[in-house]
């Protein structure tokens, strides 16, 4: 993750947006655990604005040495640290998201137009 999104999870520039004080991250805790296990590619919006990285984000469900509480652990984490301040992802939330998106192929990553805004 430092390798894209910085050791302060402020980003860098054409890699990885911020995961620090995002909604992305802060947000929908469906969402985020959806990112991490099948990967996110494409310009988004991160509180209101654009960010277009030159590379993608792979999703870990491909590698299976990855446990549903690897990603749960990491969810947290990122979810928790900064000046994220956003409660725990369990197990059971990555077991259910892997469940409801097992007919996503392998390697299909998710867009913007996934997580349609909500008004």
């Amino acid at each position: 993750c430092i390798g894209c999104h910085g050791e302060d999870g402020a980003g860098l520039e054409n890699l990885g947006p911020q995961l620090d004080h995002s909604d992305w991250v802060t947000g929908d805790e469906s969402r985020l655990v959806k990112i991490l296990l099948h990967g996110l590619t494409g310009p988004i919006m991160i509180n209101g604005k654009k960010h277009t990285p030159q590379a993608f984000m792979p999703g870990l469900e491909v590698n299976p040495s990855i446990k549903d509480q690897d990603i749960a652990d990491l969810a947290t984490f990122i979810r928790a640290n900064w000046t994220n301040r956003s409660p725990q992802v369990t197990k059971a939330v990555v077991v259910k998201v892997r469940k409801d998106t097992s007919n996503r192929s392998s390697g299909q990553m998710y867009t913007q137009q996934d997580f349609p805004v909500k008004n």
